[in-house]
């Protein structure tokens, strides 16, 4: 078959005609297309938001998945401010969007605007739709207020992983103010509820390990993606104060769910850590740009991935391209044997073999002895030019 060419003329002024005859999830598809390729053809973007703008209005609207497929594809290649306004207004609103990318995607918004008021105003709605719990006053936090708005709970009520989360800060919210007795309550919950799966036990001295033997220097932060309930951001914050003194920020957590994000923060509360750790909402690709925008190119010391193994080697990649790593800069992955990563430990252990000094260390898993799984540590080799140079 004959290779795809790509149109001399922008598709939206050949055939926005066209568009009308899209339903939702053709429009998700082509946008996001081209949002993935970094293709920018404005005719057609704005023909697809005009589309799905209103398609909002009608019996037709955009299931979850086209809602964050749309609005995140417009806002990476095209002019997003008209579906922005559109989903802000259903994420708060009676029946409106309660998806957690598309919320989690408005607050990174809000976050990289600096629009702490609009954020508030977010997570006090999503806070209004979850049943009176534990869960509730977490995301309540998060809003910096004590008033509650009055709306019936929405499709999270009955989300049974919320529930279990509810239910874990029932159990740390009780435990002393301090590191160790939050981390230890979370192993202790982890140990008896099998979908609590954290880094801990033989994973969290291995980690530790790592850290111990490169720590992070001044104006160097840990950076780890997936932060889930903010076990390892604990253990990573506490660590590297008491290697470096000091009160300057420590480590960031990236987390695409708004709800894990508030857990996240209120542990990190309880242990008494929140100047020194923080946790950034949003999904990573985008992200991660972020990080070098506040800290700076070259300030990963230490680096954990914790979030899904088929993504890893395109998460260090990005990392490598925005020059984020430092020179000597620890590289770590989990759960590299199961779910598994062998694209990404192919790329630290061979393909990258004189970047990075790679070993792999074979474990039990979490509360659970009889799986094994490994945990890769890769060492960036030299100086942070010289190494990708080679590659």
């Amino acid at each position: 078959s004959s290779a795809s060419r790509i149109p001399s003329e922008p598709m939206g002024r050949a055939g926005a005609g066209g568009i009308v005859q899209f339903d939702s999830q053709w429009l998700a598809n082509t946008s996001w297309a081209f949002a993935r390729m970094l293709f920018r053809d404005p005719p057609l973007m704005d023909a697809i938001a005009s589309r799905a703008l209103i398609s909002f209005d009608t019996s037709r609207r955009p299931g979850e998945q086209e809602e964050y497929a749309l609005l995140w594809s417009i806002w990476r290649v095209g002019d997003p401010e008209s579906l922005l306004a559109k989903m802000y207004q259903s994420a708060t609103e009676p029946g409106g969007t309660t998806d957690a990318l598309v919320r989690g995607f408005l607050l990174a918004v809000d976050a990289w605007r600096h629009d702490a008021a609009q954020e508030m105003r977010l997570h006090a709605w999503i806070s209004a739709t979850l049943p009176p719990s534990a869960l509730t006053s977490a995301v309540c936090h998060m809003s910096a207020s004590t008033d509650r708005l009055h709306i019936a709970p929405q499709c999270e009520s009955r989300n049974p992983f919320y529930q279990r989360l509810s239910r874990l800060l029932d159990a740390t919210s009780t435990v002393p103010c301090s590191p160790e007795g939050v981390l230890r309550e979370i192993e202790c919950f982890g140990h008896v509820s099998s979908w609590l799966k954290v880094a801990g036990d033989s994973k969290a001295e291995v980690l530790a390990c790592a850290i111990e033997r490169r720590p992070p220097r001044r104006g160097e932060c840990t950076l780890e993606l997936g932060a889930f309930v903010g076990y390892s951001a604990i253990r990573f914050a506490r660590q590297v104060s008491a290697l470096r003194g000091g009160l300057d920020l420590c480590g960031i957590s990236l987390e695409i769910d708004p709800i894990h994000v508030a857990v996240s923060r209120h542990h990190l509360d309880r242990a008494s850590l929140s100047t020194r750790a923080e946790i950034w909402v949003g999904q990573l690709q985008d992200t991660m740009f972020r990080a070098v925008e506040v800290l700076g190119c070259e300030s990963i010391g230490f680096l954990f991935m914790d979030q899904r193994g088929t993504t890893f080697h395109e998460d260090l990649a990005q990392l490598e391209h925005m020059k984020a790593l430092a020179a000597a800069s620890q590289c770590t992955a989990d759960n590299t044997l199961k779910p598994g990563s062998p694209v990404y430990l192919w790329h630290v252990a061979i393909g990258a073999a004189c970047s990075y000094s790679t070993s792999l260390w074979s474990m039990s898993e979490f509360a659970l002895e009889a799986i094994e799984d490994w945990q890769a540590v890769s060492l960036l080799r030299g100086s942070r030019e010289n190494s990708l140079r080679q590659t």
